[in-house]
């Protein structure tokens, strides 16, 4: 027997098609906020700097996916801000795409 907000079949699926439409995900009784899917994405090996890196960054929007390219290049290969000129974040830039 179901408790609460879920007291009968036709509240647990209104709950769950609220649920559903504002991005939360179902687990138990609670709802959790579920990951949106990424639209864009790079690999690093494709840029051209490091050909034989296999990152792989992926995020929503274009504003996403550099700043997680641009983590990348500080943890794995030690680029640091003077590395990301204006040419070099035009070059990373391009190569950007959707999935």
């Amino acid at each position: 027997m179901l408790v609460g907000p879920f007291r009968t079949a036709r509240g647990r699926l209104q709950a769950l098609s609220r649920c559903r439409r504002s991005g939360f995900a179902i687990l138990g009784r609670a709802a959790i906020p579920q990951r949106r899917y990424a639209k864009k994405e790079i690999r690093c090996a494709e840029v051209g700097f490091f050909p034989d890196c296999e990152g792989v960054m992926r995020g929503e929007d274009e504003e996403e996916v550099m700043a997680a390219a641009a983590e990348h290049g500080r943890i794995a290969h030690g680029m640091t801000d003077a590395d990301f000129t204006e040419e070099n974040v035009q070059i990373i830039r391009s190569h950007i795409r959707d999935q």
